[in-house]
């Protein structure tokens, strides 16, 4: 297997931090999501949405706002039952947790707050998988100091969700996707050495994930993608050995059902990088959008147009 950039495009540096992206086609067009603020934990951010009629030209079309002093980050988009949803969260200074939302996005670019119930109070709902538009799953944790709790979650409607159970080890941000026999695939982020992530298969409605295993990468700011046989696993990426202190890159990964886990390499990408987002063209291209600081130290949004060569070698890592 070996993936392939056949272009890659600067789509967003206006801000002084761009960042934490969402990305997705609805009917016809392609629609990209970001974090604009004035640093990574400012308190001024606001949901910055373009439109593309191609995936390579992108322009302008609505900013979401939760107000003065709520810096509203981390943008899932997410077609549902033929809406178009925006997940993200508001965090306020001086608590813990977030305050989840969602919008309906309109086709003028109206963004229509939705009413959320069911999601444990400061939970960030954070992942959100659709299931053949039948129902959308998600992944919801909350952070309290050092502790990190994170529960899975299913909704019939986008709004109303009612938990399933907690992830019976510590995990914050988890990236979550379906399969098309309705099971779900998730990766979980560690915030605590040795940094690596857990990787699960969920069979809903059981209350638990049913195998789970420790990757032995670090890849944080998670974005899984199914494909048939295996995960599409992509982060912010430093060698194990060296904690923190490493060298950054938004690495991909392929992790085959087998277990085999194949390195497809990096994209151009340092330092402040990762939350990468998914939009497959057909069988063998995909958009894929994320963040990085490599060119100039300010932060940047990205969009790349991937060729995947599902029989090409490539490099497969040791547990």
């Amino acid at each position: 297997m070996k993936i392939s950039i056949d272009r890659i495009s600067s789509v967003a540096a206006a801000a002084a931090h761009n960042a934490f992206t969402g990305l997705c086609r609805f009917q016809g067009r392609y629609y990209l999501a970001f974090r604009s603020a004035a640093s990574h934990m400012a308190a001024d951010g606001v949901i910055t949405v373009l439109v593309s009629d191609d995936g390579n030209a992108w322009r302008a079309w609505t900013v979401l706002s939760a107000g003065r002093e709520r810096d509203l980050r981390d943008p899932k988009l997410i077609v549902f039952q033929d809406r178009l949803l925006l997940f993200a969260a508001i965090r306020d200074r001086n608590r813990a947790g977030r305050e989840s939302r969602c919008y309906q996005l309109q086709p003028d670019g109206e963004g229509n707050q939705l009413p959320l119930t069911g999601i444990p109070a400061r939970y960030w709902l954070w992942g959100v998988a659709n299931d053949r538009n039948h129902r959308l799953y998600g992944s919801a944790y909350l952070q309290t100091g050092t502790t990190f709790q994170c529960r899975l979650l299913y909704s019939s409607d986008g709004c109303r969700w009612q938990e399933i159970g907690p992830l019976p080890w510590t995990a914050g941000e988890t990236a979550l996707d379906c399969a098309d026999d309705g099971s779900v695939y998730g990766l979980s982020r560690l915030d605590i050495p040795p940094f690596q992530p857990e990787y699960f298969h969920w069979q809903p409605p059981a209350a638990r994930p049913a195998s789970h295993r420790r990757l032995p990468v670090v890849l944080h700011g998670p974005c899984l993608r199914r494909y048939p046989h295996g995960s599409l696993l992509i982060g912010r990426e430093w060698p194990v050995d060296q904690a923190e202190a490493g060298p950054r890159r938004v690495a991909m990964h392929f992790l085959h059902d087998d277990g085999r886990l194949e390195s497809l390499g990096a994209l151009p990408s340092g330092g402040d990088c990762s939350y990468a987002a998914v939009c497959p063209l057909n069988d063998s291209q995909a958009l894929v959008s994320y963040y990085s600081s490599h060119e100039s130290g300010r932060t940047g949004v990205y969009v790349a147009r991937l060729s995947i060569d599902w029989q090409a070698g490539s490099t497969v890592r040791p547990d």
